[in-house]
C-alpha cells in the first residue's frame, strides 16, 4: 500500500496535463500513487494520460461530465494511501513537495493538513504578476500566510474566509473521508474550517508548488455578495455551531467575550454576537439561525433571560433590523 495518495481530478488541460504527472513522477520521494480522473475530456487529456506507462498510475474515464466534485471524489475512493495530496491538472509540485510534507505528518501527529507556499504561472508557464486580480493582490500572493494555531485559523477564517491553497495540501486520509467528505458542497473552505474545529494545520513556507492561473479562476468573490445571503458561506460558518466549549470561543475570539461569563448551551447566542457585528447579510442570517436553537428551546431560552437578558422580543428586534423576519 503506498503512502500517499496523489488525487488529480482532470479536464480538457491537454496542454498541461503531462507537465502535472511528470511532477509526481520527478518527486524525491517516491512512495506514492496517481490517481487521476478525467471528466469525459473532450480534447486529448486522455490520450496523454494514457500515454504514461507507470504502474503506479491509475487512471479513471468518466463518460459523460460530472463536475470536479464527483471527479475528485472518485479519486479519494480509489485510493489508498495514507496521506492524500491534491493535485490540479494544469498546476505542477516542485520536486521536494511531498517529501516534505509526509515528514510533517509522520513527525506531527496532532497536525491534520500539510500546505505550502506557492508560486503563480500564467497559462503560458510565465510568472504571473498582475496586480490586484483575484489571488494576487497589491504584490502579495494571498495563498503565502504565517503558520497560525487552530484556533487563529478559525478566527481568520471567520472574519476574512479562505486563503490556503487548496492544491498545495496534503492531509491525513480521514480528513477527506471522516472530517470532511469530498463531495460535501462547501468545498475546501468548508473543509478547513471543519478541520480546524479538531485539528492543527501546518503551512512550509516554502513554494513547493507552481499554480497556474486562468482569466476563469482569478475571482473568488462568489462567498460573500454583501447585499443578499451566500448559502454555500452560511452552511460554512454553521459548522461553528459544532463548538461545544466555551474556552474554545475565548481563544477563537480572544478579547471579544471578556468580562461575559459564558454558559456551553448558550453557545449559539455567543457565536451572533461577532456575526452580528459584520456588515454582511449572510452573517446576520447565521446570528439569526444561531441564536433560534437557543430561544426555541425553552430551557435554554429561559438561560439566556436570567443570564443575559435577552429575550424573544430582543430576537424578533434583530430580526427586523436586518429584515430577517
Amino acid at each position: 500500500m503506498p503512502k500517499v495518495s496523489v488525487c488529480m481530478a482532470a479536464y480538457n488541460h491537454e496542454r498541461y496535463v503531462g507537465r502535472a504527472i511528470q511532477s509526481v513522477l520527478d518527486q524525491t520521494y517516491q512512495d506514492w500513487e496517481l490517481i487521476i480522473s478525467d471528466d469525459a475530456s473532450t480534447d486529448h487529456t486522455p490520450e496523454i494520460i494514457s500515454d504514461f506507462s507507470d504502474p503506479r498510475i491509475k487512471f479513471f474515464r468518466f463518460k459523460q461530465n460530472q463536475g470536479i466534485g464527483a471527479t475528485t471524489f472518485n479519486c479519494i475512493r480509489e485510493s489508498q494511501g495514507e496521506y492524500i495530496a491534491i493535485l490540479n491538472s494544469d498546476d505542477m509540485f516542485l520536486h521536494s513537495k511531498l517529501e516534505k510534507q509526509v515528514r510533517i505528518l509522520d513527525n506531527q501527529p496532532n497536525v491534520a493538513a500539510v500546505f505550502t507556499h506557492t508560486w503563480f504561472i500564467d497559462s503560458q508557464g510565465k510568472d504571473y504578476n498582475k496586480l490586484n486580480i483575484g489571488f494576487y493582490t497589491n504584490k502579495r500572493n494571498i495563498f503565502n500566510k504565517s503558520n497560525r494555531s487552530r484556533f487563529e485559523w478559525l478566527n481568520y477564517f471567520f472574519y476574512h474566509h479562505n486563503t490556503l491553497c487548496d492544491p498545495s495540501v496534503m492531509t491525513r486520509r480521514e480528513v477527506f473521508t471522516t472530517i470532511a467528505p469530498v463531495e460535501d458542497i462547501t468545498g475546501d473552505f468548508g473543509r478547513w474550517v471543519r478541520t480546524c474545529l479538531q485539528h492543527e494545520i501546518f503551512i512550509i513556507p516554502e513554494i513547493l508548488l507552481n499554480f497556474r492561473i486562468h482569466a476563469k479562476n482569478t475571482s473568488g468573490n462568489w462567498l460573500e455578495p454583501p447585499s443578499k445571503i451566500s448559502w454555500p458561506l452560511l452552511l460554512i460558518l454553521r459548522n461553528y455551531l459544532e463548538i461545544t466549549a466555551p474556552d474554545d470561543l475565548r481563544l477563537i475570539f480572544p478579547g471579544f467575550f471578556d468580562g461575559m461569563e459564558l454558559d456551553t448551551d448558550l453557545i449559539p447566542y455567543y457565536l451572533a454576537l461577532p456575526a452580528l457585528k459584520i456588515p454582511s447579510l449572510t452573517y446576520k442570517a447565521f446570528a439569526v439561525d444561531a441564536i433560534s436553537r437557543v430561544i426555541m428551546d425553552p430551557l435554554k431560552a429561559e438561560k439566556l433571560r436570567k443570564n443575559h437578558g435577552f429575550g424573544i422580543k430582543d430576537f424578533q428586534k434583530i430580526c427586523r433590523s436586518n429584515r430577517l423576519l
